[in-house]
């Protein structure tokens, strides 16, 4: 949450609270308020587009609600099944008061997180189709689906998977919003390998991704990360989780995520900045759902991340 919403006075100035604006009205018309001013800064016809023309008009029309909610690290003191049901209606009642075709999708959610009081993914999402009238908050199921290997990753969607239609709402998409592996040069992790490692992981788990996307009922897949970084308050895997290097040169992971999109793997600096468009994604057809002969994937640039668009 933002500092203007919840108290942030045990944080550094200006860092985000993990604690979700949840239980004192105060923070609920806050959130509600800062929801209502995206949309209308940011979404159909927003004041951003407006007062912006020479920006090509992309307006955010999908919008996720928080991250990792079933972790402590990212829902603070401890997450809650309750709770974030009631986040999300707050969010989502806040977000079509603005854009009634908006699309709300839930916070990413890793599947096994190790930390103490954390809820493994296809629990909490279980219990959330249990939470009275949560359904109809909420149109997508995101997963991070971190694993040492891909056969692990497949095992988290297949466990989400298995949820959803378990409670009757097969055509309810997942959108896999994060997924990456750092290629580090120090000692070996769980996600982190050599860069030829991480090259290999990406074309697998993405090849994954698209011959069972129909299958899965599968939107989109988001690589995490665009660039490296020496930023000492990331975790040890995601300052190397990058396709570029910090210094803007190509990764292995680069050329296999750039073939295996359809695309060719362009020098990063060749890639269109702030100085011209990046590449669109293709639109998800009529109904939402991703469709079999929607042609090749495609490689946009979205928030710091890489989408694979099925």
């Amino acid at each position: 949450s933002p500092c203007f919403v919840v108290d942030c006075s045990r944080r550094p100035p200006g860092q985000a609270q993990s604690q979700p604006p949840i239980g004192t009205p105060q923070a609920t018309r806050a959130w509600s308020g800062f929801l209502g001013e995206l949309v209308g800064r940011y979404g159909p016809d927003g004041a951003f587009w407006s007062a912006n023309p020479a920006v090509p008009y992309r307006p955010i029309g999908v919008w996720q609600i928080w991250n990792e909610q079933n972790a402590p690290k990212f829902y603070a003191p401890s997450p809650s099944v309750e709770g974030y049901a009631e986040l999300l209606a707050i969010s989502s009642q806040a977000i079509r008061s603005r854009d009634p075709e908006a699309q709300i999708l839930l916070g990413g959610m890793f599947g096994d997180p190790k930390e103490p009081g954390s809820i493994e993914a296809p629990r909490f999402l279980d219990e959330l189709y249990g939470m009275r009238g949560a359904k109809r908050h909420f149109d997508g199921v995101a997963a991070h689906p971190y694993s040492r290997d891909v056969a692990g990753v497949e095992r988290q969607m297949l466990d989400i998977r298995r949820v959803i239609e378990a409670n009757g709402d097969a055509e309810t998409p997942i959108w896999v919003t994060e997924l990456g592996w750092g290629s580090g040069d120090g000692p070996r992790g769980r996600l982190i390998v050599t860069p030829a490692g991480q090259a290999q992981r990406l074309g697998e788990a993405f090849g994954l991704f698209m011959a069972r996307r129909d299958d899965w009922n599968l939107a989109s897949a988001l690589w995490f990360a665009w660039r490296d970084t020496s930023n000492p308050n990331v975790c040890d895997w995601c300052r190397t989780a990058g396709l570029i290097s910090e210094d803007g040169n190509a990764k292995s992971s680069w050329s296999a995520y750039a073939e295996l999109s359809g695309g060719r793997p362009v020098a990063p600096a060749d890639i269109p900045g702030p100085g011209g468009p990046p590449p669109s994604p293709g639109p998800p057809s009529g109904d939402g759902e991703p469709s079999s002969d929607a042609g090749p994937p495609v490689l946009p640039l979205v928030a710091g991340a890489l989408a694979l668009a099925a």
